[in-house]
């Protein structure tokens, strides 16, 4: 929490407010990603490279893995919610431990919704 003020504390004590400030945190890299893909269809690791690519525009070298979802999300709560059993679930597997993930809505290469989630 910032404050642009000086606290009672700060003033007794001598410190700034600014010296209590947390310090921002740091972008962590992705290491892995999920391809969870609408319909039937597991997509394979080329359909998963034209997502990553169309989205991030390059294709990281990082482990991944596609999903099928037979039924799509029906509000963002539940998509996050999904993109968060899906990281849960696939972490361990793709060797990322204890992850922060991150997920965007995309369109694959013949036009089914897609859910990309970045595992970091």
């Amino acid at each position: 929490m910032l404050r642009s003020g000086v606290g009672f504390f700060e003033r007794w004590l001598g410190k700034s407010a600014a010296a209590g400030a947390e310090a921002p945190t740091e972008m962590r890299p992705i290491r892995a990603a999920i391809v969870l893909r609408e319909g039937m269809r597991v997509p394979e690791e080329d359909y998963v490279t034209v997502v990553m690519t169309a989205a991030l525009g390059e294709s990281l070298a990082v482990p991944r893995a596609g999903l099928s979802q037979p039924r799509w999300f029906k509000n963002a709560e539940v998509c996050a919610a999904g993109a968060a059993d899906a990281a849960a679930a696939l972490a361990p597997q793709l060797g990322v431990a204890d992850p922060e993930w991150e997920h965007s809505e995309q369109r694959g290469p013949d036009g089914a919704r897609v859910l990309l989630i970045l595992l970091k």
